[in-house]
């Protein structure tokens, strides 16, 4: 799949590096909206999309939800430097809400070697 989005390499990378601690505890995250579509954006959404169960786990209260979504959201804007918009959703409200919708994964490691020939690091 090939990546269109409104963010500038430099920033793709800072961004997808800045979430790898959450995509390491969640799974799940992803550049949305209009900044992975390739449009201008006031902001850049990026949202954890858990299982319910596991949304319901992790946030069984709105505080709970809040408190967690407002500090990884700071912690992203402080790491990068974007307006970033962040929420944990539910999936099955994240995919009535926006079927088939552009979700970029952020912070999968992948590291390749740095000759820039692709071969991965074993």
């Amino acid at each position: 799949m090939s990546r269109k989005s409104s963010l500038s390499t430099l920033d793709w990378f800072t961004l997808n590096r800045a979430c790898e601690p959450i995509w390491d505890a969640f799974g799940g995250t992803y550049l949305v909206g209009t900044a992975a579509t390739g449009g201008e954006y006031r902001d850049v959404d990026v949202r954890t999309i858990l299982h319910d169960e596991e949304f319901d786990k992790f946030c069984p209260t709105y505080p709970i939800w809040s408190l967690l979504c407002t500090s990884i959201g700071t912690m992203l804007r402080q790491a990068t430097g974007m307006p970033i918009d962040y929420q944990i959703q539910r999936m099955s409200e994240a995919n009535a809400q926006h079927p088939g919708g552009n979700r970029h994964p952020l912070g999968m490691v992948v590291k390749f070697a740095a000759g820039g020939d692709g071969t991965p690091w074993t």
